[in-house]
């Protein structure tokens, strides 16, 4: 950071200093953000007003060679071209304020989340990218980005580190917003967190009608970059980035999608489509994180091409597993190995959820939004899957309709159950039993949605233990009062939008430890 004042070009060691500022840029890429207070960046370049007052003293000090002198104009002319601060007639504390947004960027895009340097596939990938994101016009331009689930999150997240600190005004990435967007009010969170990051400050956004109107007031005349993640639903970018004249002049909008076609209806047709790695490039980065080299040792060449198959090529996964492995002995095949990370994270014990981040097995935003990749996901699930293949019941979790359909219709739940996860209901034709419930005695964690597809026999919550039960979620249940026999003393989160209920308990009901209670969109 160079301050530039009236008298600088008066200091020789200034300006020896300007000179070896500028020469490190050109060898080690160093960042120049140039302050001008109360100056002309044009007097820099041409060397007039005080600036030719200086070199005019220069001039006559004999110990001032013509090679400096040369130096020092050229190193001015340089810096005078660079966007900076204008000092002149604004508040200073305003302008300081503007500076620590702009530092604080540049160094957070300096520690980048990936360690790519060495794949080269990753970087031919971000040179197309770059390619159609062409930064140096000053129009406004969307950019899609179309690959499996997580394949363009992880372009976009190398993208983003790159480049949201090359003179944008304003910069922010909104990650999974396919998960975060389920309501209307969600919306209005997406776009408060884009404003707020932008802005760096708090900005409150009502609903999501008013939000628009904020975006466009407020990002109208303001150059940024942004990327909106996991997008799978029109009605997310006609509220988050509806049209160009949005946002301003050389501004920069990365869209993340699985679907094209969306890309399409909304007008984006500049759309890059991620090609997954290679088996020698994903082996190269499995190895770099697993093994610190290159290539894996011959002893492990089986092991990794395994993960390599395991993970589809993915390099977020191929990462995460890699850097697991690291400096660790290594006997098992590749569902044990990540069956045991999953258990050293979220084994029996408790633990810190910045080690899970840590670990990148969750990622966290900087509103405390929690999300884990779909791959690690259904990894996961499928170690899940394998704890017992005929029996369902004797499995952890339930993860599909059909499997509880099958656990509750034969009778078959245990206590060896602990959570209950459902996010689609098809229509059912027959009715469950509730009853069965009661078996699982350590049910710690049940979500369903769209809960008006099911039908029951007897009511969920009267049989449902809540001995260890800490987290309700069940949109549109259908019973209007909670049964007296359900009693969850150690709930920590009630979510249950959308329902009809008139009254939750008879009495009064000690939840010590809850910290979240939603019944939004409720009739009564």
């Amino acid at each position: 950071m160079v301050i530039f004042s009236a008298n600088y070009a008066f200091s020789k060691w200034c300006l020896m200093e300007l000179a070896e500022i500028l020469e490190w840029e050109e060898k080690k890429k160093l960042t120049i953000l140039p302050i001008f207070y109360h100056v002309d960046p044009s007097d820099m370049r041409n060397q007039s007003g005080s600036f030719a007052e200086a070199f005019t003293a220069h001039e006559k000090d004999p110990k001032i060679d013509k090679k400096d002198m040369d130096s020092w104009r050229n190193a001015l002319r340089k810096a005078g071209s660079i966007a900076g601060w204008h000092i002149h007639n604004r508040y200073e504390s305003t302008i300081i304020q503007e500076i620590s947004r702009s530092i604080s960027r540049e160094l957070n895009s300096r520690f980048s989340r990936h360690d790519y340097d060495k794949l080269v596939a990753i970087d031919s990938q971000v040179d197309e990218m770059m390619k159609l994101l062409d930064l140096e016009p000053n129009d406004v331009r969307f950019v899609g980005i179309h690959g499996m689930g997580g394949i363009e999150t992880t372009l976009a997240e190398i993208i983003y580190d790159r480049v949201s600190s090359c003179r944008f005004e304003g910069s922010s990435f909104i990650s999974c917003i396919r998960e975060k967007s389920t309501t209307a009010r969600d919306l209005a969170s997406l776009q408060k967190e884009l404003l707020s990051t932008i802005m760096q400050e708090e900005i409150h956004v009502w609903d999501h009608h008013q939000g628009i109107r904020m975006i466009m007031k407020m990002l109208q005349n303001k150059k940024v970059f942004i990327v909106l993640d996991d997008v799978d639903s029109e009605k997310q970018l006609k509220t988050l980035a509806g049209d160009q004249k949005w946002f301003g002049p050389g501004s920069r909008v990365i869209i993340t999608c699985r679907d094209s076609h969306l890309l399409r209806t909304h007008g984006v047709y500049d759309i890059y489509k991620f090609e997954q790695l290679q088996t020698a490039e994903a082996l190269q980065l499995f190895s770099l994180s697993a093994f610190k080299k290159a290539h894996p040792t011959e002893n492990y060449m089986d092991l990794s091409m395994d993960f390599v198959n395991y993970t589809q090529g993915l390099p977020l996964a191929l990462k995460v597993l890699g850097s697991f492995l690291y400096e660790r002995e290594i006997d098992h095949g590749v569902e044990n190995i990540f069956y045991e990370m999953l258990l050293e994270s979220f084994g029996h014990y408790r633990i810190d959820i910045d080690v899970l981040v840590e670990k990148s097995l969750v990622s966290k935003s900087k509103y405390g939004w929690l999300s884990m990749h779909d791959l690690l996901k259904e990894l996961g699930r499928e170690i899940v899957r394998q704890e017992c293949p005929e029996e369902l019941g004797r499995r952890s979790r339930l993860f599909r309709v059909e499997d509880l359909y099958h656990v509750l219709k034969n009778d078959t739940g245990t206590d060896a159950i602990e959570g209950i996860v459902l996010d689609f209901c098809p229509e059912m034709k027959e009715r469950l039993n509730a009853k069965t419930l009661s078996t699982m005695r350590k049910l710690r964690y049940f979500e369903i949605h769209h809960s008006r597809t099911i039908k029951w026999h007897g009511d969920p919550l009267k049989y449902m233990p809540t001995k260890e039960l800490r987290f309700l979620e069940w949109s549109r249940y259908h019973l209007k009062s909670f049964p007296s026999s359900f009693q969850p003393k150690i709930l920590t989160v009630l979510r249950m939008s959308g329902i009809r209920i008139k009254q939750l308990w008879k009495g009064s009901m000690v939840l010590d430890n809850l910290k979240e209670f939603d019944l939004s969109y409720s009739q009564n």
